[in-house]
């Protein structure tokens, strides 16, 4: 789903000024989501890995 928004950000032109002050931070910082999004799921396969207290 942030991929999807991320290429909408990209490509899509945006009339409401505030959508388009969202899709340029999302360009700007698309590169610091995707690293987000990795560590996250990074963190979600160490944490299926372990068992609850």
């Amino acid at each position: 789903m942030v991929n999807q928004f991320l290429q909408k950000a990209a490509y899509d032109t945006f009339a409401d000024p505030s959508a388009a002050t969202l899709a340029v931070f999302l360009k700007d910082k698309r590169d610091v989501i995707l690293d987000m999004l990795a560590w996250t799921d990074q963190l979600a396969q160490v944490l299926q890995t372990q068992s609850l207290p």
